[in-house]
């Protein structure tokens, strides 16, 4: 499989043996999986193909500890097995009111301790509504803060997942075209502005198996970052078997 996809737990599921099923039966190539900081160890121990990654991290990568109760650094989630770590997903963005700046710290971060982030950027309705052109500017500037500390390790891969945020979690997606456009939109940008020549764009929101095809077979799309429909197994499987076939 010539795409990435990444398997969105979120605050699922609700047990230790839920979660150490579904991984098993989502463990497959080029899949990613990232399950809540409880259940990482748990999960690493039964992945064959899969690759572990954590939906979130400290901005603060002290190599010896500090006192930053309740949090967890870049360097502890390597130890777990982790390759890769989301940084800025939506929800993060709304309910716990991270900025731009901050969501730049995690970056750096995470490329520090030679993981890759998946960084996620992406537009709201009312910007959506103004034009396309507004939305790419809504990422352009996203980006040019996010990855602003990137520079000092331009070899190191990224991850850029493009979620308009009207789509998540509300069964409404963009259209394929629209998605390719932004990805050509963002690796023109890392690539000329940050030199970031090995990197990803995927896409999410509301991606589920009945809709999936159509954004396959975009080439600019390089993957998709699944939210619900990676919590059922059938489901995820189906979408799986279809960028396969595709890619």
């Amino acid at each position: 499989m010539n795409k990435l996809i990444v398997a969105n737990w979120k605050m699922n599921p609700v047990s230790l043996l839920e979660a150490v099923a579904l991984a098993k039966e989502s463990d497959k190539a080029g899949v990613v999986i990232a399950p809540p900081f409880v259940f990482l160890q748990a999960v690493k121990e039964v992945l064959v193909h899969a690759a572990l990654a954590a939906q979130d991290v400290f901005f603060e990568n002290a190599p010896v500890g500090g006192a930053y109760t309740g949090e967890v650094s870049a360097n502890m989630l390597k130890l777990v097995g982790a390759k890769y770590v989301i940084v800025g997903h939506s929800e993060r963005r709304a309910y716990i009111l991270e900025t731009d700046e901050m969501v730049g710290r995690k970056v750096e971060a995470v490329v520090t301790s030679d993981l890759t982030p998946i960084l996620c950027v992406g537009e709201g309705s009312i910007t959506r509504k103004e034009g396309m052109e507004q939305a790419k500017q809504f990422v352009a500037n996203q980006l040019f803060i996010n990855l602003q500390f990137f520079k000092r390790s331009a070899k190191s891969a990224c991850v850029i997942a493009y979620e308009p945020l009207w789509a998540i979690g509300t069964g409404e997606n963009d259209s394929p075209l629209n998605a390719a456009e932004m990805s050509r939109h963002i690796k023109q940008i890392i690539r000329e502005q940050f030199n970031i020549l090995n990197s990803l764009v995927l896409y999410g929101g509301s991606v589920n198996g009945k809709n999936i095809e159509a954004f396959a077979h975009e080439s600019d799309i390089d993957g998709f970052l699944i939210g619900g429909a990676s919590l059922h197994p059938e489901e995820f499987k189906k979408i799986i078997e279809i960028v396969s076939n595709i890619s």
